[in-house]
């Protein structure tokens, strides 16, 4: 966690906050589905991992992205293990078409909160939250991408003027 969002914090807490991160889903699920039959148990069950692919849609960009244009700095990885251009052009259409597939899926995948038979104010409110959603992911992937540029050229320039000062000395 401190190398590139710099957060600071003690190890037992850090340790604390991930075991409690992958922890609670567990326990909202067996909430969910405690006290019901097999059937039921196994439905509700189903249902959850459908709804989490949901979220897993959201993250996905926002790890390939970092990763892509990391991998691609020479400053990070040097000459010898930066991204060639077939990985570039392949990563980024990877990212786009993923991105793609998962928008265009989300209406669908919310309207699927509503139930096997939503009715059509119930699609309609599903398909203006999805559309809002994606609004609101695409400004934060667009963002994303802007601030990691910006912060890759500044690493760069400090970079340079670290060589060029020791060159001097």
């Amino acid at each position: 966690m401190e190398g590139f969002i710099h957060m600071r914090m003690p190890l037992w807490a850090r340790r604390l906050i991930t075991r409690l991160i992958s922890i609670v889903p567990v326990l909202i699920c067996v909430m969910i589905t405690s006290g019901k039959g097999d059937l039921q148990e196994h439905e509700a069950l189903n249902q959850l991992m459908n709804n989490s692919q949901v979220f897993l849609a959201f993250a996905l960009p926002f790890s390939m992205i970092p990763l892509l244009m990391m991998t691609d700095s020479r400053v990070e990885m040097g000459d010898r293990f930066k991204n060639s251009w077939a990985v570039k052009i392949l990563g980024w259409i990877s990212v786009i078409f993923l991105t793609y597939l998962n928008m265009t899926g989300l209406p669908n995948s919310i309207t699927a909160f509503f139930g096997a038979n939503p009715s059509a104010g119930e699609v309609e409110l599903a398909h203006i939250i999805a559309y809002m959603l994606v609004a609101v992911v695409l400004a934060l992937l667009a963002w994303t991408v802007f601030e990691l540029h910006k912060g890759n050229q500044r690493y760069e320039l400090e970079m340079q003027s670290k060589a060029e000062a020791k060159e001097e000395a």
